[in-house]
């Protein structure tokens, strides 16, 4: 690299801090391994004050340590090799890839783009590698086939597929210019890439896939082969076991853009996330993977991890997208969005949840049991200083938290129950740098069925045992009510029905006091004007009581004791932009020519 002063990193803790790399190392890739789980981070951007100017070029290396507790507020961050010139070290580069070798002992650096302020030539391409042990950089020979320098690509790591069971690095898309290639003229056109990089950590040997084959079967539903995929730059591509025709599992790629600029047009392209570009490790063949869900809007340079756990049987992968820059709104993002595989569904987990980081964008996370990991991320212009810069997201109960803990395993997410069948616990987990736990086939199924009852939530519990008391009040009170205007009614009835036999006695008493008296007939009018005979009168108000009283008890007849069958035939009634300073390098406004066609 040109021999140009870096500005020193003093703190562990700057600003701000954007485009790094980022892995883990942990005993989880090699169980016969001693060495502790770390995340490292190393290059990228930073800014040690609000009113810096010009960013920031790092190669320093820190270590974050996950075998203990610590608050996201003060993290256990170690600066391990602070910024240098010295030649052995890599060139501060941002936006490349770090890979952990399978003991944990070794980290491998490759790709990334130079400083653009001050401008500073890409060196040769190299691949480094970090001794943790010894303390020191060194530039290593590899084998195999001839590769470029890209940058704003995705990476990944698939454990023990290598040789000797190492893992295997990958790098997908990117582009390649003058900021990344030693050589490359600034009137060249920018080339966007969708080529795949493999480089096996066991034998350090590359392969570069920049064609590939028509896949006979893709074993997906709701998926078309596809013969290659989608140029892009500044996406992810994440890990997922146990998936695809031979269930050697498969890489997701998501979001990234494509900026084709020239004199007469400046374009941004954005990657629609309702269908994915999905590569299986087996056939090495890519398919398109329609998803269903709250599918999230385009993006670049977002954040996703992934985590493994067994569902009644079965493996279930989810897929956490956090963050990142709206393609063609240049805003960052709060949002969180998980991806449910092998259904391809997404959920939206919100983008206003407490505590959560301010809007990012050019983050790392990191996956380890059921805690995400986010650090740095170019955040937004009404924020001066992201000074805690680390932060920690529960990927069960979809929180963000103050404490980091170690030793938790991954478990499927409560909210997302009803839909996998269940919840399960696990040990597989992946990120842009990383593979924890295996492919999670060795990992026991703990898990448990769903049910309405087990995984209500304590607010809903609470809520439908308030209306269950009000609906079962109100029904006691239709009830009493009912019954209250049945004994009114009968009282009613009582007084009308005595009323009615009191009035016949009084006019039985009077017919019979005048048929004593002399009359010039024998007969009387009754109630209902009909002619009768003295004789009769007595005998017909007699009868005519009867017919009250028995009409009276057909019409209201006696209470008993079972309250549904006194309310029987009563039906009851109830009332009732945060805008960038400077865009990220999928942004970049230089004037540049029509696109050219992917290079291998």
């Amino acid at each position: 690299m040109n021999p140009v002063k870096l500005k020193s990193q003093s703190q562990p803790l700057p600003c701000q801090r954007w485009a790094h790399q980022t892995t883990i190392s942990a005993a989880q890739l090699d169980p016969q391994s001693s060495s502790r789980p770390t995340l490292w981070i190393q290059g990228g951007e930073l800014k040690s004050s609000p009113d810096q100017q010009n960013n920031t070029w790092t190669n320093a290396l820190l270590s974050l340590d996950l075998t203990s507790s610590w608050n996201a507020g003060s993290p256990a961050l170690s600066l391990v090799e602070k910024d240098n010139s010295n030649p052995y070290s890599p060139p501060a580069v941002a936006l490349g890839a770090l890979w952990p070798s399978l003991d944990g002992q070794l980290l491998y650096l490759w790709g990334g783009q130079f400083a653009d302020n001050p401008t500073i030539s890409p060196g040769p391409m190299n691949t480094f590698v970090y001794n943790v042990t010894a303390r020191s950089w060194k530039a290593i020979n590899t084998t195999g086939d001839s590769v470029l320098r890209p940058s704003e690509g995705a990476s990944a790591l698939v454990p023990a597929i290598g040789t000797n069971g190492a893992p295997m690095a990958y790098y997908f898309g990117g582009h390649l210019d003058w900021a990344s290639v030693s050589g490359w003229s600034t009137s060249t056109p920018r080339v966007f890439l969708d080529s795949m990089v493999q480089l096996d950590l066991g034998s350090l040997s590359w392969t570069n896939y920049s064609s590939f084959t028509t896949a006979s079967n893709t074993n997906l539903v709701n998926a078309t082969v596809e013969g290659t995929p989608t140029i892009r730059a500044d996406g992810t591509l994440t890990y997922v076991p146990s998936v695809g025709p031979s269930g050697k599992g498969v890489l997701v790629a998501i979001g990234g853009g494509q900026n084709f600029q020239s004199l007469s047009q400046n374009s941004n392209r954005s990657i629609d996330n309702s269908a994915l570009d999905v590569f299986d490790l087996s056939t090495k063949t890519w398919v398109k993977q329609a998803t269903q869900g709250s599918i999230p809007s385009p993006r670049i340079n977002h954040c996703s991890v992934r985590g493994t756990a067994k569902v009644n049987g079965n493996p279930i992968h989810q897929i956490f997208v956090y963050g990142g820059q709206i393609v063609n709104g240049s805003s960052q993002s709060t949002e969180m969005y998980v991806l449910t595989i092998p259904g391809f569904t997404w959920t939206f987990i919100g983008d206003k949840l407490s505590s959560q980081p301010s809007a990012r964008a050019g983050h790392s996370c990191d996956l380890i049991g059921s805690q995400m990991i986010v650090i740095g991320g170019y955040v937004a212009s009404d924020l001066l200083c992201d000074s805690q810069s680390v932060y920690i997201f529960d990927t069960t109960s979809f929180t963000w938290k103050n404490t980091y803990t170690p030793g938790l395993p991954y478990r499927t997410p409560d909210m997302l129950a009803q839909m996998i069948g269940g919840t399960g616990v696990g040990h597989s987990t992946s990120g842009a740098g990383s593979a924890l736990g295996g492919d999670g086939s060795r990992d026991p199924d703990v898990s448990t069925r769903y049910t309405q009852q087990s995984h209500s939530s304590p607010v809903g519990a609470i809520v439908g045992g308030v209306l269950s008391a009000i609906v079962v009040l109100l029904l006691i009170i239709c009830i009493w009510i009912m019954m209250k205007r049945k004994k009114q009614r009968i009282i009613e009835a009582d007084r009308a029905a005595a009323a009615e036999a009191s009035l016949l006695a009084a006019q039985a008493r009077e017919k019979s006091t005048i048929s004593h008296q002399p009359r010039a007939s024998g007969m009387y009018l009754d109630s209902e004007g009909a002619a009768r005979t003295s004789l009769a009168s007595e005998e017909m108000n007699s009868h005519h009581l009867s017919m009250a009283l028995e009409k009276h008890f057909q019409l209201f007849p006696a209470a008993s004791d079972d309250p549904e069958h006194d309310t029987e035939g009563f039906e009851p009634q109830f009332s009732t932009r945060l805008v960038p300073r400077q865009h990220l390098r999928v942004m970049n406004p230089e004037s540049e020519g029509p696109s050219g066609s992917p290079s291998s």
